[in-house]
């Protein structure tokens, strides 16, 4: 079987007035992700990923935490060939209404832990506990109005 690789970038989506994140349902595969998408050629990898945000979840203005940066690998098959996908996840703060793409046909926003529960892959449980510990370790608190 050939092999490709793939790279693609995200961001964990937190909501700035409730400290919650938001998890996208993916009806094509029936899982609960995060925001990602490939990347283009000539994009870089933060492009990519705001980029994404907007196409899927409608938004635009979006505070990146510059010192979290998490790298994700998986394997997948589609159109007879083995993908090997790695994924730059960034964590990202916001207070805009979402808008879904055609894409995902339901989202949640979620405490951390109640987030846990609707994952199936290891790497978003992963992702998930990563971006929890970079909150709490730098005292990032919801703003509240």
């Amino acid at each position: 079987m050939k092999k490709k690789r793939s790279l693609a970038a995200g961001i964990i989506v937190v909501h700035k007035n409730t400290g919650k994140v938001l998890i996208l349902f993916k009806r094509q595969y029936g899982i609960w992700e995060y925001s990602k998408g490939k990347i283009e050629r000539g994009e870089s990898e933060m492009r990519a990923a705001r980029r994404e945000a907007g196409e899927e979840i409608g938004i635009k203005n979006i505070e990146i935490e510059k010192g979290f940066r998490e790298i994700i690998h998986y394997r997948f098959r589609a159109q007879g060939c083995l993908f090997l996908r790695t994924v730059t996840y960034f964590l990202g703060f916001t207070r805009e209404r979402i808008r879904l793409s055609r894409e995902h046909s339901a989202y949640k926003w979620c405490t951390f832990k109640e987030a846990s529960r609707f994952f199936k892959h290891r790497n978003y449980k992963y992702l998930l506990r990563q971006a929890e510990k970079y909150v709490q370790k730098n005292s990032l608190r919801p703003i509240r109005k």
